[in-house]
């Protein structure tokens, strides 16, 4: 969970009434996670949130497998996935499995109407772009190296600026949230964890919107999406208090391990959902062990593996910009040509890895932008 948060006006004590000054109430919604057992908060609305004037059918959002025929490692471009709209139009299922669907999005737009995804939690990571997220909670400016966090049904948009949007989409169908190896029995993050509460920009309240009409909610629950159409604008929240909420975090908040050897990428991670544990690969020293091995090791673990390589501090070398696919059956580790350099130096690599316990499956919209011969590539 993340730190206790109150904004605007709340009463003193929860599910008690808040009362308007010109007479009547303000009304309380239970926002809430985990069956009511995971982080909660609670807003106080000018309007219920309940009053619905109409739901229709939107379409669909598909993911739809691809049998390659074969289990092997792939290398997608993600700037073949292009799709338009609004962050929910624009995404591109690349992978998915029970847990997760990871995708790429590239909206161009973004306002015309509200957005929530009912099922699923879901976290952004900004490759290119820069904007404002608007919610019920407030909002925030994100940017690139950004981790966006959303929680299931928060009603929100993206408001994209001008020039290029790509991001990152991954759903998951459990909660994410941070390690719980980073945080003590009540939550708060420890001094050894890779980053802390000072370093999350979580939302600002604005003055709440008093206007009555017709305003659209596109709500996703798996792959249907459906239009709910609201007497009241959604932003009308005047307070809120609570653990459940959107934030964001840059990866250049993110404090690296670093060690004599090489260390295991797990202990790069920064978010977890069951299944699913994302590491932020940033720049760091790399190890000043005067035998250390130039590079991890070859591996095959356990999982899968999803690695963007997102941008480097360096001039930009081969594989940034790729979205690599490893796969538990066929091991990988470093390319031949690419062994670290001398002990002390320090890496360049900004990226995002996901380590994933289910068998990942590819989607066909990978198809294209797929290089059938990365599976030589350590020859």
């Amino acid at each position: 969970m993340t730190y206790y948060l109150r904004q605007g006006l709340t009463p003193a004590k929860h599910f008690t009434i808040l009362p308007r000054p010109e007479g009547g109430r303000y009304y309380e919604e239970l926002y809430n996670s985990a069956g009511f057992d995971g982080p909660a908060s609670l807003l106080y609305r000018l309007h219920r949130p309940t009053r619905v004037l109409h739901v229709e059918p939107e379409s669909p959002m598909p993911v739809e497998a691809w049998d390659p025929g074969v289990v092997r490692n792939h290398s997608i471009d993600p700037s073949l996935l292009k799709a338009s709209g609004d962050i929910f139009d624009a995404r591109v299922p690349i992978a998915f499995n029970r847990d997760l669907v990871y995708s790429v999005a590239t909206p161009d737009t973004g306002g015309e109407r509200f957005l929530r995804n009912g099922a699923n939690d879901e976290l952004y990571v900004v490759v290119e772009g820069k904007g404002t997220v608007e919610s019920i909670f407030g909002s925030f400016r994100y940017e690139p190296l950004d981790f966006v966090y959303i929680p299931r049904g928060t009603t929100w948009r993206l408001l994209p600026e001008e020039g290029q949007q790509r991001l990152i989409v991954v759903e998951t169908t459990t909660q994410i949230a941070p390690l719980a190896r980073y945080r003590n029995k009540v939550g708060q993050f420890l001094s050894r964890a890779v980053y802390s509460e000072r370093d999350l920009r979580v939302p600002t309240l604005a003055d709440p919107i008093d206007e009555t009409g017709e305003f659209a909610v596109a709500v996703k629950v798996g792959e249907v999406v459906s239009r709910y159409v609201y007497e009241t604008h959604p932003f009308d929240v005047v307070g809120w208090d609570g653990a459940l909420y959107p934030y964001a975090l840059n990866m250049r908040d993110v404090e690296p391990f670093s060690g004599r050897v090489n260390l295991d990428p797990d202990l790069d991670g920064v978010f977890e959902s069951r299944g699913v544990l994302v590491a932020a690969h940033v720049p760091a020293r790399f190890p000043d062990h005067p035998q250390a091995i130039p590079n991890i090791p070859d591996h095959n673990t356990d999982c899968d593996e999803i690695f963007y390589r997102i941008a480097s501090e360096a001039d930009v070398g081969p594989g940034v910009g790729r979205v690599t696919v490893h796969t538990r059956a066929g091991g990988h580790g470093a390319k031949p040509g690419f062994d670290r350099p001398e002990p002390g130096l320090r890496s360049q690599l900004w990226g995002v890895i996901l380590d994933i316990v289910e068998p990942l499956q590819l989607t066909v919209n990978a198809i294209d932008a797929d290089d059938p011969d990365y599976p030589a590539a350590w020859l």
